[in-house]
């Protein structure tokens, strides 16, 4: 009988770790999508909370880079959340600790030397919108070459971010830094 007791705690160890690392992967949050016809569809938004390169917790707090790649959806009364992608929706938005997220899709250009990737459908953060103006930040990853890691020999990808404006046409400008006055030039 001694060996129940520590079979018991093994397995409650486990059970308790399996049950927190499930529950702190997301946040289901209030939220809505806009579809293609235009149609607002209010429901509940799944955000993450670690990331997904480096598998990383975020803690009291929630990880942006997913949903610069996809909305997680679940309509009212319905069990099952759906993915979806900057293809299949025109906005989608939430708000987590009165902060409100807002993501648009739209096509930022590339400069891939394949044709079909010069053009792609991505999801862009409202981060201002007055008056007819909305700014958006893109999240992106760069190869950080300065970031190179000798004692691995591994490459680091590092998060940038791209800051488009829009008039509240479908075109977009890309904001560039001006590195002589540090300030936002288009």
């Amino acid at each position: 009988m001694p060996f129940l007791p520590k079979c018991l705690k093994v397995t409650l160890a486990v059970f308790t770790f399996f049950l927190i690392g499930t529950t702190c992967q997301a946040k289901v949050l209030p939220g809505y999508i806009i579809t293609q016809e235009s149609d607002t569809i209010w429901g509940s938004i799944k955000v993450y909370t670690f990331n997904r390169y480096t598998g990383a917790w975020v803690f009291n707090g929630i990880d942006l880079e997913w949903c610069y790649l996809e909305a997680t959806f679940k309509e009212k009364g319905e069990f099952w959340f759906k993915t979806y992608s900057p293809e299949r929706i025109k906005e989608y938005g939430f708000t987590y600790k009165d902060q409100a997220y807002i993501f648009h899709s739209k096509n930022i250009s590339t400069k891939s030397i394949y044709k079909r990737t010069r053009e792609l459908k991505q999801f862009l953060n409202v981060i201002y919108s007055e008056n007819g103006i909305i700014v958006y930040r893109h999240q992106k990853y760069a190869e950080g070459h300065h970031l190179y890691k000798f004692h691995t020999g591994e490459t680091t990808f590092v998060p940038c971010y791209e800051f488009y404006i829009s008039d509240g046409s479908c075109t977009l400008r890309k904001l560039k830094e001006n590195h002589i006055f540090k300030h936002i030039t288009l």
